[in-house]
């Protein structure tokens, strides 16, 4: 079934030739991996992707009537890459604003019919509008907090105004520029792939993306060596040749197979954001690359505060500027947990989810994230 399913995604971004067909266990997991209309019809999706898009155009409307400048994360920022950008799953429309912008911003969406979910975290805050989510950043998540941080938002510090307009299905949006993009994509990916997991749509991101730059290490090799991303981009392009077919980019080199095998088969094993897993359980046992500067570098116990702590600052804000009240949010958060398994709504984790932290764990080690070369 993931044979069929990889050589279908990759005749979809690539051309490739594919005699297979989607029977009803590839369509199923297509869904799961968020690429099922890639693969085939799916109208639902496309339906969806079309108010996301119409978000993505109202907000640009709104912002630049009001004089705020923006550029889209990710969302149709990604699908733009895409030989058929309207066939990529949209999820929500997340975009950058400066940081002295942001009570603009909030008011403008308030008096416009945003409503939001009451919380704010360290980076972003989360908005509905028609059924659709919205993300509005101030600043990147997922970043260390070391050397390898400060030299990723130093290469970011001109993503809003270097953004281009770009003319989309009778609107416009602001989109990153590709050195922009890429470094957005790749710290996406790094996020997701050492908490949840990242899913095929993730690979699939990468894959368009850097097959769109046509000499991709002269464009980053040196700002992601500097940034400790260098090795990682270097594994998902050869995951990319590997198992979608992307041609050319030979600069990404050769790994050992077990290690292929193993990284394709954790991104097919988690789904879309860690859909297919139990991702509660693993996430809070594996340490946070944003927590520690390095991906599995610390002890299960340490990853296990650590995840703690960032909780209870997103959901008791407080906790972010008095430190003082960092051991009662984590009570509170471990009250809600222990809430849940009293009632039935959460089990404590099993042999197999400390297993499976474990192995991937032992898999994250291998990306060497933010370690310079």
């Amino acid at each position: 079934m993931f044979e069929e399913l990889l050589a279908l995604t990759g005749a979809a971004l690539f051309g490739r030739p594919c005699t297979v067909t989607a029977d009803p266990a590839v369509k199923a997991e297509a869904k799961k991996q968020a690429v099922s209309a890639l693969i085939g019809t799916d109208l639902t999706v496309v339906s969806r992707n079309m108010k996301v898009l119409h978000e993505h155009l109202k907000l640009h409307e709104l912002l630049t009537a009001a004089g705020i400048p923006y550029v889209i994360l990710k969302g149709y920022a990604s699908s733009a890459y895409y030989p058929k950008p309207d066939l990529r799953t949209l999820g929500d429309v997340d975009f950058l604003v400066y940081e002295k912008d942001v009570e603009r911003t909030e008011a403008l969406l308030k008096e416009n019919g945003y409503v939001s979910n009451g919380q704010k975290g360290d980076h972003h805050g989360i908005y509905h509008h028609n059924g659709i989510e919205l993300e509005l950043h101030w600043t990147l998540n997922g970043l260390p907090e070391n050397e390898a941080g400060d030299a990723i938002r130093a290469c970011m510090e001109n993503a809003i105004q270097d953004a281009v307009l770009t003319d989309v299905h009778r609107g416009q949006m602001m989109l990153p520029s590709p050195f922009h993009h890429g470094f957005i994509t790749l710290l996406h990916i790094a996020r997701h792939m050492t908490t949840a997991g990242m899913g095929l749509r993730h690979l699939c991101d990468w894959a368009v993306f850097v097959s769109s730059i046509p000499d991709f290490p002269g464009m980053f090799q040196k700002a992601f060596e500097e940034t400790g991303l260098w090795e990682f981009a270097k594994q998902l392009t050869a995951l990319c040749r590997r198992y979608l077919g992307m041609p050319g980019q030979e600069w990404s080199g050769e790994y050992p197979e077990e290690f292929m095998q193993t990284f394709m088969g954790d991104i097919l094993d988690s789904g879309n954001f860690g859909i297919k897993r139990d991702a509660g359980h693993v996430n809070i046992l594996l340490d946070n690359v944003n927590s520690s500067g390095k991906a599995g570098s610390s002890s299960r116990a340490g990853a296990v505060m650590r995840n703690i702590a960032a909780k209870a600052r997103v959901i008791w804000p407080p906790c972010k500027k008095h430190r003082i009240l960092l051991p009662a949010g984590c009570a509170y958060v471990c009250g809600q947990y222990l809430a849940r398994v009293i009632t039935g709504r959460r089990k404590m984790p099993g042999k197999k989810a400390f297993a499976e932290a474990g192995r991937r764990k032992n898999l994250c080690a291998q990306f060497r994230l933010f370690e310079k070369e």
